[in-house]
């Protein structure tokens, strides 16, 4: 049984679909995509909600990056995420990117899961970046990518932003 939090997209051309809309959405994204269309990786993303199924873990195949997107203004840290223990079991590494995106720290992403096969990639806010840490930190080799300290991440628009 699959949890309505967790979804796979599973052929070529629903994968180039996604490229798409991350090209015009979140163009720094593109390496990771670009990578799980290619084959390269599988890339899971989850919700605060959901439960990752075990087989979904399990893929002697290729590496796997699991995505949690933590900064999303509404953010909760570990404890509002229902994957976030198993995951802390279940990686070998982990990537907390607490800043704005670039293309560079997702193809370094891509590489890190080449190597070690099993990466978890935590987007998260600057005020539950520590909570992220203290969880990861202490079970695996963990690369924290940090927001300059006078600029949080996420960075909320100005009211000229907007309008």
């Amino acid at each position: 049984m699959t949890s309505p939090h967790f979804y796979q997209v599973s052929t070529r051309q629903l994968m180039d679909n996604v490229v798409t809309v991350v090209a015009s959405y979140t163009p720094y994204k593109l390496p990771l995509y670009e990578a799980a269309r290619d084959g390269l990786i599988n890339l899971i993303q989850a919700d605060r909600g959901a439960v990752i199924p075990r087989h979904a873990l399990k893929n002697p195949q290729r590496p796997i990056i699991v995505l949690i997107g933590d900064d999303d203004y509404m953010a909760t840290g570990p404890s509002g995420w229902s994957c976030a223990q198993r995951l802390a079991n279940w990686g070998r590494s982990a990537m907390l990117h607490a800043a704005g995106g670039e293309a560079e720290h997702y193809e370094a992403a891509v590489k890190r899961a080449l190597l070690v096969k099993r990466l978890v990639l935590i987007e998260t806010d600057s005020a539950h970046e520590d909570e992220w840490a203290k969880l990861f930190a202490l079970r695996m080799p963990t690369l924290c990518i940090r927001a300059p300290e006078d600029l949080p991440h996420p960075k909320l628009p100005t009211a000229e932003e907007m309008n």
